[in-house]
C-alpha cells in the first residue's frame, strides 16, 4: 500500500480464521461492511466509480463479489448513494470457470506507464503470486496485460466488464 501510494484502506477481517472463510460470513453481514459499515463503506465515501472482484471459483471472491454487486444496487439518491460506473475486474483464476461465467472484457484502460509499477507491487504480494509457469504469476499477469492491449491495438492495458454505466 505504501509502494502504490495508497491514501487509505480498510482490512475488515483481519483474523486468519474469517479472513480465508468470507463464504461463510453471511452475505447481509458483508453487505453491510461495505455498504456502511467500515470506514471506506459507500455510503461514507459516496464514490461514482466502483471496481469489484469478478464472479470466480473461489469461493473468497465469489462471496465479496457477491456482496459488493448487492451493496451496489441502485436506489433513491436522496437515499442511498448511486455509483453511474461499477466495473468488474480481471483475476488469474478466471480461465478455470463455466463458459456462461468467462471473463468478456467490454472496458479497457491503456496501462504501459504502470504497467512495471502494477508488476513490482504485485511481486511484492508474496503470499497471492506463484512461480512463472502458474497462472498467478507475475509473468502471467504481464502475458494478460499485453494480451488485453493487443485486443484493443495498445502495449498493455486492463480488462473489465461494464456492469453499470450511465453518463
Amino acid at each position: 500500500m505504501n509502494y502504490l501510494k495508497v491514501d487509505d484502506y480498510d482490512i475488515l477481517y483481519d483474523d486468519a480464521e474469517t479472513h480465508m472463510r468470507m463464504d461463510a460470513i453471511p452475505r447481509r453481514d458483508l453487505i453491510a461492511k461495505i455498504e456502511r459499515d467500515s470506514k471506506l463503506a459507500y455510503d461514507r465515501l459516496k464514490p461514482t466509480m466502483l471496481a469489484i472482484p469478478v464472479s470466480s471459483y473461489n469461493q473468497d471472491h465469489e462471496a465479496v463479489f457477491r456482496a459488493a454487486f448487492t451493496a451496489a444496487r441502485p436506489g433513491v439518491p436522496s437515499i442511498k448513494p448511486f455509483q453511474p460506473l461499477v466495473l468488474g475486474y480481471n483475476n488469474t483464476s478466471l480461465f478455470w470457470s463455466l463458459e456462461r461465467e468467462k471473463f468478456h472484457p467490454n472496458f479497457y484502460v491503456d496501462i504501459p506507464n504502470y504497467l512495471e509499477q502494477k508488476l513490482t507491487a504485485l511481486s511484492m504480494h508474496e503470499s497471492q503470486m506463484r512461480d512463472d509457469i502458474h497462472h498467478s504469476s507475475v509473468k502471467n499477469v504481464e502475458y494478460t496485460a499485453r494480451l488485453r492491449g493487443s485486443e484493443i491495438s495498445v502495449e498493455a492495458a486492463e480488462g473489465y466488464m461494464v456492469f453499470r454505466q450511465v453518463l
